[in-house]
């Protein structure tokens, strides 16, 4: 079994967030997942929008 956190709920919500993320962030904006846990949400969002740079309160670097 693999040592990483997975959430349902993460994975049902991903799509719903990264579209109003796409349509309030610039670009060139950052975005600061703040406590997400899993990262789930840091992690599609980036790749949803990979011009916006993106970190997370529970990862060492940003994605």
């Amino acid at each position: 079994m693999p040592d990483v956190l997975s959430s349902p709920t993460a994975a049902r919500n991903a799509a719903p967030i990264a579209e109003i993320l796409k349509r309030v962030l610039s670009p060139s904006d950052l975005a600061l997942e703040i406590a997400s846990g899993s990262d789930e949400h840091a992690v599609r969002s980036a790749r949803a929008l990979p011009t916006v740079r993106s970190a997370s309160t529970t990862t060492q670097a940003g994605k």
